[in-house]
């Protein structure tokens, strides 16, 4: 069934080669399969205690380092696809590790695919939408009710009622969504993970998907604030209806009320691509809220804040928010000049309407900032993602695993691809311990091997020998450790410029995979494969 046969033993290779030669090979050096043994048996008890059962001489190998150095020393010629060749040739694989960009569109047409799915998951996500929004107005509408009707100016001189009510009113107004921010964590941080999946499938740019995402989520959110600002600004009279600038300082508010919806929104999305888990990203989006909100000069009044944090509160997009908007309200025509003043003189704040404006601008131009810092977020700060893949210097004396093919004309739709690997070792951190000197555990020892075309190899070796850990680094699958090693196609080396083609010309198949149960082996390949290849290709070439 197998033409090759591969065996790990506690991370090391201690035989590969063909199945005829494996009674003779163990035989050699001191172990001897019985006859009522299998052949699959024998060779999963070699690479456990159990081998000792079948030892046959004293002066046989009995560790997985003692059975991988016996097995480099007999079998040196096999660590080489084709030990006779005196010279290696490459054979050309433009055709599958061409260096072109790995994306199908261009950066317009990439955005509008992007914004057309985000649009598509929006409509069929409209239910939780619709929950957000009902909490939003519930409440607001408490909110509005709580602070009904508010009036302009105080029953005596004692009465700050109309200015502390309306302040309390029209800032919970505007950071009310930072709670269906919050909520919506879990969200982000599935979000994040189906983006990356696809990121690393070349399905789309970071920069496209973080614009599209926030071009999709405009449009609800300015809707979300105009009903928000609405409802409280008429429930709690935050500006006088009858006033001539009426309409105008609603619009501004309505802005104030979108710009803090975003930006909240926008933060505690890079909180949880900065974070590993969920857990981390709740507890410093906690830390986030918190400080903007005590920085925000609501809390604690401008002209009170130390000088050592003042940095703090002019940084803070919810201060300006908090600065523009009771400016915008107690400028207006429900006060007088008198009145407007000495209100926000309470807060530390000047009677100047210039503030309005430079407030949205500096929150528009914070958001733009934050979508900057979400693209390289998500570019950089992978967590989670801590690879390192180092190639490994030969010594002159080793013969270099490389793969000979023959020569495939340019016409030829499909061309033969030789898989080889050679001193792959891969490493882990562990947590260290009183007892242990290092906090590094090596999973692999400078494994070894190849797989040709039209040959099936079986890779085998008991639970814990490094079987699936081999097949994830070869896959690029592993993201943490450190790697180190080469992989070759055709001879041509895998580096960080032709990996993406790499995983694009080869197939994996997971022990967690699922795959449909009426389907052969040969129709998931054949499905796969229509999935992998252009429309330019024909059906018959597929097959």
């Amino acid at each position: 069934l197998f033409d090759k046969i591969l065996v790990l033993c506690e991370g090391h290779v201690i035989y590969h080669g063909p199945e005829d030669n494996v009674s003779s090979y163990f035989k050699s050096i001191g172990y001897e399969q019985p006859i009522s043994v299998p052949v699959a048996e024998f060779l999963v008890d070699m690479a456990t205690t159990k081998r000792e059962s079948f030892r046959v001489s004293e002066s046989a190998p009995q560790t997985a380092e003692a059975l991988a150095s016996s097995w480099r020393a007999v079998n040196e010629e096999n660590m080489n696809v084709d030990s006779g060749e005196a010279e290696v040739e490459k054979v050309d694989t433009d055709y599958y590790l061409k260096t072109s960009s790995a994306y199908s569109y261009s950066i317009y047409k990439d955005t509008m695919m992007v914004l057309r799915r985000q649009l598509l998951l929006l409509w069929t996500e409209k239910i939780r939408w619709f929950v957000l929004l009902g909490n939003l107005i519930a409440i607001i509408t408490v909110t509005g009710a709580l602070f009904f009707d508010l009036p302009f100016t105080g029953k005596d001189i004692t009465d700050t009622t109309w200015y502390t009510a309306r302040v309390g009113a029209s800032t919970f107004a505007v950071i009310v969504f930072s709670l269906n921010a919050f909520i919506s964590l879990s969200i982000f941080a599935e979000q994040k993970k189906v983006f990356y999946k696809q990121n690393d499938a070349s399905f789309h740019r970071t920069a496209t998907y973080v614009f599209a995402t926030v071009l999709s989520s405009l449009g609800p959110s300015l809707f979300e604030s105009m009903v928000v600002i609405t409802i409280v600004t008429y429930m709690s009279s935050i500006l006088n209806t009858d006033d001539s600038d009426f309409f105008g300082n609603l619009i501004a508010f309505i802005g104030f009320g979108f710009l803090s919806n975003v930006v909240v929104e926008a933060l505690l999305k890079i909180v949880v691509f900065s974070t590993r888990t969920l857990v981390e990203a709740i507890l410093k989006s906690c830390l986030v809220l918190i400080s903007m909100l005590s920085f925000s000069g609501f809390i604690i009044p401008f002209d009170t804040l130390p000088n050592y944090f003042i940095w703090l509160y002019w940084l803070n997009p919810i201060s300006w928010i908090f600065r523009g908007v009771q400016i915008l309200i107690f400028t207006s025509d429900a006060f007088s000049e008198a009145d407007g003043a000495f209100a926000l003189s309470v807060y530390g704040l000047p009677a100047d309407r210039k503030w309005i404006a430079a407030s949205l601008l500096y929150c528009a131009g914070f958001y733009v900032v934050v979508i900057l810092l979400q693209v390289l977020c998500l570019m950089y700060l992978r967590k989670g993602k801590t690879l390192v893949f180092t190639g490994k210097k030969h010594d002159k004396g080793n013969t270099e695993l490389a793969v000979v093919e023959e020569h495939v004309s340019k016409e030829d739709v499909f061309l033969p691809l030789t898989v080889a690997f050679q001193n792959m070792s891969y490493t882990v951190s562990v947590s260290k311990s009183k007892n242990q000197g290092s906090n590094e555990k090596i999973l692999l020892h400078n494994i070894y091997g190849y797989a040709k075309p039209g040959e099936c190899t079986a890779l085998m070796g008991p639970t814990g020998a490094g079987k699936s850990t081999l097949m994830d680094v070869i896959a690029f699958r592993k993201t943490n450790g450190k790697r180190e090693g080469d992989i070759m196609v055709n001879g041509n080396e895998i580096t960080s410029s032709n990996k993406r083609q790499y995983l694009r010309v080869t197939g994996y198949v997971e022990q967690q995979d699922n795959h449909s149960p009426r389907a052969t082996v040969y129709e998931a390949i054949r499905f796969s494969a229509y999935l992998r290849q252009g429309e330019n290709i024909s059906s018959k070439e597929k097959e």
